[in-house]
């Protein structure tokens, strides 16, 4: 059983941002050796089994971060300007800010990168708040699918009125969606979606529930056959609770039953937003990331997640 972690971040680090989005990526990374942080800053950090490695980028303008399995290696994809996207194909071997290409020509807030015989990259246009779909061979050229319709149609009037980070997860030729997703503004819950893509790319027949309330900022993976999800969570302890990492997972045979499992994975700083969690596994240890009061991300290192 993965080991209770709970993360105490010191009083330097001053109070709590405006919130938290985006997410990471949906695969688990093949075996390799190398963890690396460009700024290794010495945050003084209470932790049961994870060990903090700093800073990426030293703050230099990233909030949130994403990682992604590439080639014997593993990648970042992180924001770039106010609107767009940027992926930096090696992180181990060039983990600088500069080395980050811009990927898709489009707007596009809170990105998820995820892999099925092909690079995929979703993320919402801001000149409509719709979710569309990008695919690439290479993580250069990218052209967008549907037919440069959305993948997902905001549903006034719904728990999908306002459609924030998704994350996908292909399962058995299914493709399994959790979207942070608000009926108003004033709140977030993790919604659950569907689509067979080889029927067609449009989530929007198949919008589901409610499936983890005051839950955001989801990330997918597939741990010996169930779905599991790191996410944040916020209000949900108390009406002021600042937002926290933790994970809840579900088998895929049973799509809208998730359990959140504090015992499993626990990441807070109390009055701080600590979330937008990306997580992969690295030469036998899970690297994750987070997103510390939405002025940074840093880095921890530690056992691989159990179901």
């Amino acid at each position: 059983m993965l080991r209770f972690l709970a993360l105490s971040l010191l009083a330097f680090l001053t109070a709590c941002g405006s919130g938290c989005g985006g997410g990471g990526t949906g695969t688990t990374a093949p075996t390799t050796t190398a963890i690396v942080s460009e700024s290794p800053v010495s945050l003084p950090i209470q932790a049961s089994g994870y060990t903090m490695l700093g800073q990426i980028f030293n703050g230099a303008g990233v909030v949130e971060a994403q990682y992604y399995p590439f080639a014997n290696s593993y990648g970042l994809y992180f924001g770039c300007g106010d609107e767009h996207t940027c992926f930096i194909p090696d992180f181990v071997a060039t983990p600088q800010q500069s080395a980050g290409r811009r990927t898709v020509p489009n707007t596009c807030r809170f990105p998820y990168a995820f892999y099925d015989r092909g690079h995929f990259l979703v993320c919402v246009d801001t000149w409509d708040w719709n979710v569309y779909l990008w695919r690439s061979d290479d993580t250069i050229t990218w052209r967008i699918e549907n037919n440069a319709q959305p993948i997902l149609h905001r549903q006034p009037g719904t728990n999908w009125a306002h459609v924030w980070n998704v994350a996908i997860l292909p399962v058995n030729g299914r493709w399994h969606m959790l979207a942070e997703t608000s009926a108003t503004t004033d709140r977030m819950d993790l919604s659950y979606a569907w689509i067979d893509p080889h029927l067609g790319l449009d989530f929007t027949p198949n919008l589901g529930p409610i499936v983890i309330p005051n839950g955001g900022n989801p990330d997918l993976h597939l741990k010996n056959g169930k779905m599991v999800a790191l996410h944040g969570m916020y209000h949900d302890r108390s009406p002021t609770d600042p937002w926290y990492t933790t994970m809840s997972t579900a088998d895929p045979a049973t799509p809208t039953a998730w359990t959140t499992r504090r015992d499993k994975l626990m990441i807070e700083q109390p009055g701080v937003d600590v979330c937008d969690p990306t997580y992969i596994e690295v030469g036998g240890e899970a690297l994750i990331a987070v997103s510390y009061d939405q002025r940074m991300v840093v880095q921890l290192r530690g056992p691989v997640l159990v179901p």
